[in-house]
């Protein structure tokens, strides 16, 4: 990892759209966090994908926040997954 610093892009965290340096980057598995020091210089640690490190999730990317089915289509769907299921 390249980067020196990193930006909290989760909307609903509380630090969210703050800039942080980064102190140490671990993966865990699958999973990486980034770990920094917080506004009280305490070491703490974030998940990657909650941040601008992370590489945006093609899904979210391609859906640019919509989603193809509406609600009345989402319905019309489950009813007729369960008329299959229940022909089986």
């Amino acid at each position: 990892m390249t980067e020196s610093k990193f930006r909290i892009i989760h909307p609903f965290h509380p630090l969210s759209g703050r800039e942080f340096d980064i102190v140490d980057y671990l993966v865990f598995g699958k999973d990486g966090r980034i770990f920094f020091n917080n506004d009280e210089s305490r070491l703490v640690s974030i998940p990657a994908r909650w941040t601008s490190i992370a590489p945006i999730d093609p899904y979210v990317q391609c859906a640019s926040g919509g989603c193809i089915l509406r609600l009345p289509e989402l319905l019309e769907l489950a009813d007729f997954l369960k008329d299959i299921r229940e022909k089986l």
